[in-house]
């Protein structure tokens, strides 16, 4: 089998940045196929020169090029990140922490109940509520363009976790909360669950996504690419 050299394994890597792949994580991978590729090519026809079997590699990915490849990894990393999500999210249903998270919902339903100007309360929360994703998502893209500055390296892993998995553009659900719960609202007890219950599992959701799913995902990421750095 005949094997690249490295000055053409660079060509490889230049060839990918030229058409439009801009996080290495993918970068790394389409070079890593297209080196195989072409090295069957290389070994199976001996007329066939490296830029030739790199331009048929290339035809096969489309008119669209590699960015199908990279909405395609976009795609399956923000699944994977919902799974894990409503995995651990499951887990807090399974005794003993439902009891615990039972009774802070308990808890804060009680005090909800007892709140008289209940309207204020709401807004309040999900002003709050709206704004903390994307303050997160603020900070963490500091931390990207500071890591893309110090090593020239941008990846679509951080990407997905400075969205949250792509459940960060589920939030804007929240602006709609102050329409439903007007100052005519009748704050019944069906009301009261409602906003509780919503409330608990937004917060949850949050928690889980950048507390737990955040850092594990991190450090999974940092093993398969020793490139990574873990911030």
């Amino acid at each position: 089998m005949i094997k690249l050299t490295e000055l053409e394994i660079e060509k490889l890597h230049v060839f990918v940045k030229k058409h439009y792949v801009d996080f290495y994580d993918v970068e790394l991978e389409l070079v890593d196929h297209l080196a195989s590729s072409i090295e069957e090519k290389l070994s199976n026809n001996s007329e066939i020169t490296f830029e030739d079997a790199l331009e048929i590699e290339f035809k096969k990915f489309g008119i669209m090029g590699f960015s199908s490849v990279v909405e395609e990894k976009t795609k399956h990393l923000n699944r994977y990140y919902r799974k894990l999500v409503w995995k651990a999210f499951l887990e807090y249903l399974k005794p003993p922490k439902i009891l615990f998270l039972a009774l802070l919902v308990y808890t804060f339903y009680i005090v909800f109940v007892a709140i008289n100007n209940k309207e204020l309360v709401v807004n309040i929360i999900v002003i709050l509520l709206f704004i903390t994703p994307f303050l997160l998502m603020i900070f963490k893209a500091k931390k990207v363009k500071k890591t893309k500055k110090e090593t020239n390296k941008k990846w679509l892993f951080d990407n997905v976790i400075m969205q949250l998995g792509g459940i960060i553009h589920f939030i804007n659900i929240g602006t709609y909360t102050p329409i439903l719960f007007q100052d005519n609202l009748h704050w019944s007890t069906t009301a009261n669950i409602l906003f509780v219950g919503s409330f608990s599992i937004y917060v949850m959701i949050l928690v889980i996504s950048t507390q737990i799913v955040n850092p594990k995902l991190a450090k999974q990421f940092a093993k398969q690419y020793s490139d990574y750095i873990l911030k």
